[in-house]
């Protein structure tokens, strides 16, 4: 099987089983060495941003997240989507 075709039937799965299998793949990565573990987070956040950058994410802000009250910040909180 593809690692494509793999990551699509992952991410049918519904977010528990996600998670669980994040999980086991990420402690599967433990026997790594740091230098080979850190260029991994490194490739991927570098793809991360390039996604970001070129828009074929979208980019949600969540309020609750970044505004923990809300009604104290005196802003329209509706300006930051849903």
């Amino acid at each position: 099987m593809s690692v494509d075709r793999l990551k699509a039937e992952a991410l049918r799965l519904d977010p528990e089983a996600r998670a669980c299998l994040a999980r086991v793949l990420l402690a599967s990565l433990d026997g790594m060495s740091s230098a080979e573990t850190e260029k991994l987070w490194v490739d991927e956040a570098i793809a991360r941003d390039e996604e970001l950058s070129s828009g074929s994410l979208p980019v949600r802000i969540q309020a609750t997240r970044c505004l923990p009250e809300r009604g104290r910040v005196g802003h329209d909180a509706r300006l930051l989507g849903p």
